[in-house]
């Protein structure tokens, strides 16, 4: 069976509590303090019958530190990430209003795992990623999403476009975030079924993509950088989605 090795106390608990992964085996640091994480990831290895061992930290360095990343003494074998179908999506969006982000081929592992802590964290129903040219879920992302990679859906599509259809079908509005758009956030409303769109750190949303969009929307800057970062921005429109929607509540 395929496996990765996770890294990160929030990272490993979120795994050991995702019913849709297959934990095998967690190392802990032994001379670390206790805590209640680490009680917490303990708890859980044992409720899961994953087997625990007690490692120093120069074996925990020597087996699974990559590029220098902290591992927090924690390392867990786990199967890999397991994502959902866009019928999910689609199914619950036939019942209630649902939020989700579309993400055109983000590349940087750190931005994708900022966009899902913050998708999670604002309650959106699912994040959308292309299968190819576009970062997946790896152990860096699950770690710097601090395990709301594990609780969020995450869709994997083929073609985003196509996927585009099928959501504007569903009466999902589809709102790209680009520099240039027809109006900024803050005029829109936002409080039926939307989907966000972010674009490449590098390109933003590619031209089709954006022809497929409902309306094309911007952030407004006042200072002189040209742009956000990809993970800035679609923190910004997502809290202006959570900001409208309590306004109805």
């Amino acid at each position: 069976m395929p496996y990765e090795f996770i890294s990160g106390r929030h990272a490993v608990l979120s795994v050991l509590t995702n019913p849709r992964r297959v934990p095998s085996k967690l190392f802990i640091q032994n001379d670390l303090p206790a805590s209640p994480v680490l009680s917490e990831i303990n708890s859980q290895a044992k409720t899961r019958n994953v087997e625990i061992k007690q490692v120093s930290r120069f074996t925990l360095e020597k087996k699974f530190s990559q590029s220098g990343r902290s591992h927090q003494g924690v390392v867990l074998i786990s199967s890999p990430f397991p994502y959902y179908q866009l019928d999910y999506l689609l199914a619950k969006a036939a019942k209630q209003t649902v939020k989700s982000l579309i993400l055109d081929h983000i590349h940087d592992p750190h931005n994708l795992g900022a966009l899902c802590r913050t998708a999670e964290i604002a309650g959106f129903d699912a994040v959308i990623i292309p299968k190819d040219r576009a970062c997946e879920v790896t152990p860096t992302v699950a770690k710097t999403s601090a395990g709301a990679s594990e609780i969020i859906p995450i869709i994997k599509v083929t073609n985003l476009n196509q996927t585009i259809d099928k959501l504007k079908e569903a009466f999902i509005t589809v709102i790209g975030l680009e520099t240039g758009g027809d109006k900024n956030i803050y005029q829109l409303n936002l409080t039926g079924s939307v989907a966000l769109v972010v674009g490449n750190e590098g390109k933003g949303i590619a031209q089709l993509t954006q022809k497929k969009c409902d309306t094309l929307t911007e952030i407004p800057m006042h200072g002189q950088t040209a742009s956000l970062n990809a993970s800035v921005a679609g923190a910004i429109a997502m809290f202006e989605v959570v900001r409208q929607g309590m306004g109805k509540k």
